[in-house]
């Protein structure tokens, strides 16, 4: 791991969290900051991979409205990386976290409907028989940042 990023450096990612598009003179310009600068910063976070580019698409639009969350138990004894890795290539699956506590694997869900759901719970989760259990919440609202 590399060197911790200073105060600038966060500044410069909170605004991109707000707007990644902006161009570098207009960022330069809300942090009263000179645009060579800015630009050197970005550059520098981007070779360092500080700085991580995603397309985060219109649930509505891409036919995914429904929102949930799987917690997953593995049976006892199996390799939770082999497994994590295998589950989480599933198109429905959005995000997921190997976790501490009772249950092993937390994954973000989106599908269309309650029939997606029947298909990646119980067709694809449950049947794995290296998932002792599976413990499913809906969300009503989400907020993502």
């Amino acid at each position: 791991m590399g060197e911790i990023i200073d105060e600038i450096d966060n500044e410069i990612i909170e605004e991109l969290k707000k707007d990644s598009r902006q161009s570098v003179i207009k960022l330069a310009k809300k942090l009263k900051l000179p645009a060579t600068t800015v630009h050197y910063r970005f550059a520098r976070m981007m070779q360092r991979k500080v700085l991580k580019f995603t397309v985060n698409a219109d649930r509505e639009y891409m036919g995914r409205p429904m929102v949930g969350y799987v917690l997953i138990k593995a049976m006892p004894g199996v390799d939770h990386a082999k497994l994590f890795r295998e589950i989480t290539m599933h198109q429905s699956i959005e995000e997921g976290s190997v976790i501490t506590g009772e249950f092993d694997m937390l994954l973000k869900i989106s599908v269309k409907d309650i029939q997606g759901l029947d298909a990646i719970v119980l067709r694809f989760l449950r049947t794995n028989k290296s998932i002792a259990e599976t413990r499913t919440m809906l969300a009503y609202t989400s907020v993502e940042r």
